[in-house]
């Protein structure tokens, strides 16, 4: 293919409306990277659920540039991002997305960040698309008045210990392969690697004994002082300000490696709306947090994602004890609680890789690869004046096919987290009778010029 042209998805007036023909070949881009990358899509979310995202711009300005084909859209510089029907005469087929990046701008905290997320099709690589679709982000990046950009790669293994050119954040745990596509291409753009994080899996169901005991084992050593709350889905009246706490403290208490990630701003009204969005894209959750009774204040929680469209997994998501309330094992206490929470898998994967049907429930977490919990990295580097080169950074997930594996970043995990606080992002399950998948993330900076 020798040519092809930028344009952007617009932001849906009914975020409910069948997704538009560009939009489902952004989530098909999504599936084909990642089932490349890793295996399996379990991190694309439905066409419909990113719609419904894309139109939610309450908190993050989400723009989505499309590489499409010369003949889809033709003259149209925004495409848009739903459609009453499936009509035969669309301006464009999904297959004519060949690649995209969005762009995700936080509007009340870090507004000097921008998180990009960019996939070219397997098929079409090495072709100037990634390229020209970095080119147009960085275009928008200076147009914001944004000086640090961030984003995440996915990879298929470490580097070997004895590798020369690996690359290893300051931290000095993770190692990255130099030649690896994503890592050519970010760092040629001006990207510094940071930090990494480490993803695990705990195959589900769990014997009931498992997280019985796991949960007693944390009990004795949190004592009387703390007492378990527990909600599905939507978040308790009497608890949103200090789950707004919780979420705030997310961006300040966890480790960050080199990030410049700042406070987050929340309140009891920004908990509202996350609830809502997590509902309106069709997915739930489940949450536990540890009360300081003497204090009647949140000092732990955990939470649960649940996908709609996938009942076979679930995904660890925020994890955080308070600085002061270290030590106590709360982490594990409001991990295990939360594991009998979970509800069971009540049908079958239905999108999952093709010859994974069937494929062990899991359930997915991170922590960062240092050993102690860490955020998902959004963003690093220096500042400086709006029409100057924004500062880069980016993340890794890697997964190891080995059943043996010897890597630093990760390895798979049959208990909950041990660590007194953890962040995650999702990953995704592993089939039945496979191998470990290991996987990592990391993040880097730069305000070097391409």
């Amino acid at each position: 293919m020798s040519t092809f042209r930028i344009a952007e998805l617009a932001v849906p007036a009914d975020p409910s409306a069948t997704p538009s023909w560009a939009a489902q070949g952004w989530h098909d881009v999504g599936v084909e990277h990642m089932r490349d990358a890793l295996g399996h899509d379990d991190f694309i979310d439905p066409a419909a659920s990113l719609v419904a995202s894309h139109a939610d711009q309450r908190h993050e300005v989400s723009v989505v540039l499309l590489a499409l084909a010369p003949t889809a859209a033709s003259g149209l510089p925004l495409v848009p991002a739903t459609t009453p029907d499936r009509a035969d005469d669309a301006p464009g087929r999904a297959t004519d997305v060949l690649g995209y990046c969005r762009l995700s701008m936080p509007v009340k905290d870090n507004t000097h960040l921008v998180h990009v997320d960019l996939a070219v099709r397997p098929g079409l690589r090495r072709r100037g698309i990634g390229t020209m679709l970095w080119r147009a982000a960085e275009s928008r990046t200076r147009a914001a008045g944004r000086t640090v950009v961030s984003g995440w790669t996915t990879h298929v293994a470490e580097a070997a210990d004895g590798d020369p050119d690996a690359l290893v954040p300051p931290t000095g745990v993770g190692r990255l392969r130099a030649a690896d596509t994503p890592a050519r291409f970010l760092r040629g753009r001006g990207f510094t690697l940071v930090q990494t994080t480490r993803h695990s899996m705990l195959a589900l169901p769990l014997p009931d004994a498992a997280a019985a005991a796991w949960r007693a084992e944390a009990e004795q050593a949190a004592g009387e002082d703390y007492r378990l709350v527990q909600w599905r889905d939507r978040t308790p009246e009497k608890w949103l300000d200090a789950v707004a706490v919780l979420q705030a403290r997310m961006s300040t208490d966890a480790p960050r490696g080199g990030l410049d990630l700042r406070a987050a701003v929340w309140d009891a009204q920004r908990v509202r709306e996350t609830d809502e969005q997590i509902t309106r894209t069709g997915d739930g959750y489940v949450l536990t947090a540890a009360e300081h009774v003497p204090t009647g204040q949140l000092a732990a929680f955990t939470q649960i994602m649940t996908p709609g469209h996938r009942a076979a997994m679930a995904f660890q998501y925020n994890t955080l004890v308070r600085a002061d309330h270290r030590g106590r094992r709360l982490g594990l206490l409001v991990k295990a609680a939360n594991l009998q929470l979970l509800p069971p898998p009540t049908r079958p994967c239905a999108a999952c890789t093709p010859g994974t049907r069937g494929r062990t429930p899991t359930c997915s977490r991170s922590t960062s690869a240092s050993g102690s919990p860490g955020p998902a990295p959004r963003g690093s580097g220096s500042a400086g004046s709006a029409d100057a080169q924004p500062a880069r950074s980016w993340g890794t997930c890697s997964a190891n096919q080995s059943s043996a594996s010897s890597t630093t970043a990760s390895i798979r995990s049959r208990t909950p987290c041990r660590a007194p606080s953890t962040t995650s992002r999702r990953v995704g399950a592993g089939t039945r009778g496979s191998p470990s998948r290991v996987s990592a993330v990391s993040s880097a900076s730069s305000s070097a010029p391409p």
